[in-house]
């Protein structure tokens, strides 16, 4: 007979064990870590329902929880905002899981928001209304570099890198140090793509929380700074969260250079896999990294509805979202630097 499961919110004296919990299960990521609820307090002060289960006195299970107040779609919960990480319910077994399902459910009424987002990974994990926009891509190493190189990228992708450096591109790697550089193409990569855009405090609080594992790569043209990119290390992958390039030098082909060095690197550093993170399945991103000889990985996003009638409508395909992306590039450099960081917590992602 199964001992019973207790899910309740996390209690101060339970954190020690959430973090451990966190560092051996094979599913977790450093986002589901409390660093990063605390980035997320720290530079949006975005309120947090973290779901402990506990059997027998021991942590058993963890589903991290945020509340927003969402544009244009008003409150609701998801699961770990921002980071693109997914697999965000993390279980001893199927028992721990399906009690922390039902939690979750439980608190989405009780806290009367529109629907649940949950990211996973796993098919079949819930009989709700689930939407398979996007996939992960994860370059798994077959060798060393050259084995990658020859082996797993396609004859784009290595042209393309061949012209970054004939073009007088060179890659290199740092980490606070770039902190500035980083956040100027960041912002000026997500303007040109008609996107608001995370605070720099969000990322300097990243920097203070994950600073062992966390680097930041760059790609210059003699001494100016044209591409960057965040990656985080855990375990044996490397993930790249953010990135971006100045689209003066795109004809130069900064980002495959960007890349490439980040994939070289990974390497001679002994990690077995770099993550690109997630795009919408058959974009222009996808392709991208695709070429790499990335592996796609479809993603799940489950909605627990309450208060909706059906998921969230998002698709970039949109007239209003398309709309609203043409008069966010139009406008000033400086006024999106102002308001970005003011609409990004309103927008979960």
């Amino acid at each position: 007979m199964s001992c019973k499961i207790d899910i309740a919110p996390l209690r101060p004296e339970q954190e020690k064990a959430w973090d451990q919990y966190v560092a051996n299960h094979p599913d977790a990521t450093p986002f589901h870590s409390l660093a990063y609820r605390d980035v997320l307090k720290t530079a949006y002060n975005i309120p947090n329902i973290y779901l402990a289960a506990v059997r027998d006195e021991k942590l058993v299970g963890i589903l991290p929880l945020f509340v927003f107040a969402a544009i244009p779609l008003g409150l609701q919960l998801v699961t770990l905002p921002y980071c693109g990480a997914h697999g965000s319910l993390c279980a001893d077994d199927p028992e721990v899981a399906s009690a922390l399902l039902s939690a979750a459910r439980e608190t989405a009424v009780h806290h009367g928001v529109r629907h649940l987002e949950l990211k996973e990974i796993a098919p079949d994990l819930l009989d709700t209304p689930v939407v398979q926009r996007f996939a992960d891509y994860r370059l798994h190493f077959a060798g060393n570099a050259d084995v990658v190189w020859k082996q797993q990228m396609d004859g784009k992708a290595r042209n393309q890198v061949r012209k970054a450096q004939k073009s007088g591109l060179a890659w290199s790697i740092g980490g606070a140090e770039h902190l500035d550089i980083f956040y100027r193409i960041y912002c000026e990569t997500m303007h040109d793509l008609g996107s608001p855009f995370h605070s720099r405090r969000f990322f300097e609080e990243l920097m203070f929380h994950f600073a062992a594992t966390t680097h930041i790569g760059l790609v210059h043209k003699d001494e100016i700074p044209v591409a960057a990119m965040w990656i985080v290390t855990d375990r044996e992958r490397a993930t790249d969260p953010w990135a971006g390039s100045r689209r003066a030098y795109w004809n130069q082909c900064p980002n495959n250079l960007l890349y490439w060095g980040g994939i070289t690197w990974a390497i001679e550093n002994g990690l077995k896999t770099f993550d690109f993170g997630r795009s919408i399945r058959n974009s222009g991103h996808a392709h991208f990294k695709l070429q790499w000889g990335a592996e796609e990985l479809p993603l799940y996003y489950y909605y627990l509805l309450n208060r909706a009638d059906h998921p969230p409508e998002l698709s970039p395909d949109k007239k209003s979202l398309q709309l609203a992306a043409g008069l966010w590039r139009k406008l000033p450099g400086s006024l999106v630097r102002r308001i970005g960081p003011h609409l990004i917590k309103r927008l979960p992602s």
